[in-house]
């Protein structure tokens, strides 16, 4: 551990230019800012400070013996809040040679700084909680690993600041007098407010979109903060939650993941390879929506469950309310089995969490968004191979029938608005078929109901129609309910193939029918 004091000096300058007149009707334009200069270069990891020498534009920085020094992440600090520098600070760079920093100030006047890393030298002071004067301009810095540390607030200082560099998804803790340890009592005696602020000083939304302005965190049911996609520097500032309160803390910043893709249909998280385990994700302020994506062939069951999703035991562990979109690789809306288009359709429940989407060929993506804007927390999504894509579009790949066989469910789709069947003839010529459909009255609990209206046609195989036992053509027949299946057919031709087509009663009418011939 490091234990000189690592001084932030002169963080930010910001000039305001304020000419009050007796109208207060003016103020004079303020000169672009030429204030260009890196006033501290630090590693959080390995923590080692650099010195800086102005005059000559150079820094040096020592690191332990074995650093690799091929990707390190500098913290960079400038004199003014308006200046720039690239590289920029957080990214990783190769310092096995020496790197040019270059800082742009405001009016466009440049300052370049060589940056040489020397391995087994002294390391200078550390970027670790215990240095700096915790003011916003001189912060305390905290490593990222989950390490806990004590602060303290006084009469004297009503307001402790921190630092950390960030590329990815944390948890922030700050523990006060109502955080009680597993055993024993709180050690921590001020009661808290938190604020987190980027590098502009703004303040950031944690994972559920609060605004990380003065809250009232510390207890343990509200002591952790989740932070989402940070990339940069971030402050932490902590204050009494009552002025002239003074007392004990503790804070911890933590590294839970990286930064979160999702965020649109290039970066879209693929789901292919996940079932049967569930991905869960979530929604935030800086990822209001976020983007799945999947390679189908075949029958698919979408599953989306949000905060109206109940598991089999206990409540519901997520929190956001969701929207759901299916799109092709072309971008155009894919309706599920029902016909229903999926264009921010309401999901998410025990209910309706199940889309069954068929015969899907090629990529496809899932986009889920808040019900409602600035709604926002967590979600799963899975989907599930249930079969391959459906023969029967046409008298070509039309399904085989076996004589005899249970009847089977089968249903129309947008992608196959009608349904082809074939069967042959027996030795005698006669056959019944049945097919059911949504008037059908099911005599067995455990058999479902079709939710369909069809139409029947049979062809023979010059897609001739052929006639029932009554001499009635079948040439898109209403036959589905309980007294009009079976229809009898008893001159057909032995060994002869004949093909049952299924359209719905009505057009873009879609779901399931039964059917079978005996």
């Amino acid at each position: 551990m490091f234990t000189k004091i690592f001084k932030w000096r002169n963080v930010f300058a910001i000039a305001t230019c304020l000419a009050v007149t007796a109208t207060f009707s003016s103020c004079e334009e303020a000169s672009l800012s030429g204030d260009k200069a890196i006033t501290a270069f630090a590693f959080i990891v390995p923590p080692a400070a650099g010195v800086v020498d102005e005059t000559a534009k150079t820094i040096t920085v020592a690191v332990p013996v074995d650093t690799d020094v091929t990707a390190l992440e500098p913290v960079i600090v400038l004199s003014s809040l308006q200046a720039t520098v690239s590289p920029a600070t957080g990214v990783a760079q190769n310092f096995t040679n020496p790197v040019v920093y270059t800082v742009t100030a405001e009016d466009g006047s440049t300052a370049a700084y060589t940056v040489t890393v020397t391995v087994g030298g002294t390391p200078g002071p550390g970027p670790e909680p215990g240095t700096g004067s915790g003011t916003q301009a001189d912060p305390f810095i905290l490593a990222t690993t989950g390490n806990r540390y004590t602060g303290a607030i006084t009469t004297q200082k009503q307001a402790i600041w921190y630092a950390f560099t960030a590329n990815g998804r944390y948890n922030l803790t700050v523990g006060d007098r109502y955080y009680t340890p597993e055993q024993g009592t709180s050690s921590y005696t001020v009661d808290a407010r938190v604020s987190v602020l980027d590098a502009n000083l703004s303040y950031v939304g944690d994972i559920n979109n609060r605004q990380m302005n003065r809250q009232d965190i510390g207890g343990n049911s509200n002591a952790v903060v989740t932070l989402t996609d940070l990339s940069g520097l971030y402050y932490v500032k902590i204050e009494p939650y009552s002025a002239g309160n003074e007392g004990t803390f503790f804070i911890s910043v933590a590294t839970t993941g990286p930064i979160t893709a999702g965020a649109n249909q290039e970066t879209a998280i693929d789901i292919t390879t996940y079932n049967p385990v569930a991905f869960e994700s979530e929604l935030t302020s800086s990822r209001p929506a976020r983007w799945f994506k999947f390679t189908a062939n075949g029958r698919y069951d979408l599953t989306v469950g949000d905060r109206y999703y109940t598991p089999e035991h206990g409540t519901s562990s997520y929190t956001v309310d969701a929207r759901v979109t299916v799109l092709n690789a072309n971008l155009g809306y894919v309706s599920d089995i029902k016909n229903r288009q999926m264009n921010a359709v309401d999901i998410g429940s025990n209910s309706n969490a199940v889309v069954t989407l068929t015969d899907l060929s090629g990529v496809y993506y899932v986009k889920v968004e808040p019900y409602s804007a600035n709604n926002f927390g967590s979600f799963f999504i899975d989907v599930e191979n249930t079969g391959p894509i459906t023969a029967g579009a046409g008298q070509d790949d039309a399904i085989p029938l076996t004589i005899g066989a249970a009847r089977v469910m089968d249903e129309l789709t947008s992608s196959r608005p009608a349904r082809w069947f074939k069967f042959t003839a027996p030795q005698g010529g006669r056959v019944e078929l049945t097919v059911y459909d949504r008037y059908y009255e099911p005599s067995g609990m455990t058999e479902e109901k079709p939710t369909l209206d069809v139409r029947v046609t049979v062809l023979n195989a010059n897609l001739s129609y052929v006639s029932d036992a009554s001499n009635r053509q079948m040439n898109g027949i209403d036959i589905g309910n309980n007294d009009q299946s079976p229809v009898v057919f008893t001159n057909l031709t032995p060994g002869a193939v004949y093909y049952v087509k299924i359209d719905p009663y009505s057009a873009n009418n879609f779901g399931s029918f039964y059917i079978g011939v005996n």
